[in-house]
C-alpha cells in the first residue's frame, strides 16, 4: 500500500488504476508507511513458532514449544510451559514460565537489550546466565562470576536434565523465581492460546 494509492475501509481495499505507462514509472518514487498486526489464536498444545523482522511479538497462555524471533523488537512471552527459545537482536525479552517436562529447555538470547525471566521457585536444572556488557541478577542460588560486575552464573539445581541458557552481549539477565513451586509436566490451558 502506498500513499494516495486507493481506499481501505469496511467494504475492501481499492486500488487506483495502474496500467498506464505513468504509473508504472511512479512505482521508483513510491514508499509505504504501512503497518500491521496479527492477533492469532490457536487450539490448546499447539506448538508456536512466531518471528517478525521489525516489531514485537507478544505471546500468552501457551504450554507447548515456544519459538520467536525478532531483529529489532521486543518479544513478550507470558504463563509458558514446554521448551521456550526466544531470540531478538535489538530488543527487550521478558518471558514467565508456569511449568517445565523434565527435559523442556529454555533459551533466550539478545545482542542489545535485557533478558528477564522467571521461573517456578523449584526448577532444577542447569542453568547458564551470562552477560558481556551489563549484570547478571539472579534469584536462585548460583555462583556468579565476574568480581564487581557480576558477567555470568552458572551451576547445577536438581537433578532434572533441564538446561536453562539466558544470554545477552550489552544488557542486564535477570532470572527470578516466580511464586509458584510447579516445575513439573507441562499443563494444558483451559483458554485459547493467544499469539500477537
Amino acid at each position: 500500500m502506498w500513499r494516495a494509492s486507493g481506499r481501505c475501509g469496511e467494504s475492501g481495499y481499492r486500488g487506483k488504476r495502474t496500467e498506464t505507462l505513468l504509473s508504472f514509472f511512479s512505482l521508483f518514487h513510491r514508499t509505504t508507511d504501512a503497518t500491521a498486526s496479527f492477533t492469532v489464536e490457536v487450539p490448546a498444545g499447539v506448538a508456536i513458532d512466531a518471528s517478525n523482522t521489525q516489531g514485537a511479538v507478544t505471546i500468552a497462555d501457551v504450554h507447548a514449544a515456544v519459538t520467536a524471533h525478532t531483529v529489532s523488537g521486543a518479544i513478550t512471552a507470558l504463563n509458558l510451559g514446554g521448551p521456550v527459545n526466544l531470540t531478538t537482536t535489538n530488543g527487550v525479552i521478558r518471558f514467565t514460565v508456569d511449568s517445565l517436562g523434565s527435559t523442556d529447555t529454555v533459551k533466550a538470547s539478545t545482542i542489545n537489550g535485557i533478558v528477564h525471566g522467571e521461573l517456578p521457585a523449584g526448577t532444577e536444572a542447569t542453568f547458564d546466565l551470562s552477560t558481556v556488557n551489563g549484570r547478571v541478577n539472579t534469584d536462585f542460588p548460583l555462583p556468579v562470576v565476574g568480581d564487581k560486575r557480576r558477567h555470568s552464573a552458572s551451576g547445577r539445581i536438581g537433578v532434572a536434565e533441564r538446561y536453562v541458557k539466558l544470554r545477552a552481549v550489552n544488557g542486564t539477565v535477570a532470572l527470578v523465581k516466580s511464586a509458584s513451586s510447579d516445575s513439573g509436566a507441562a499443563r494444558t490451558p483451559a483458554a485459547p492460546q493467544r499469539l500477537r
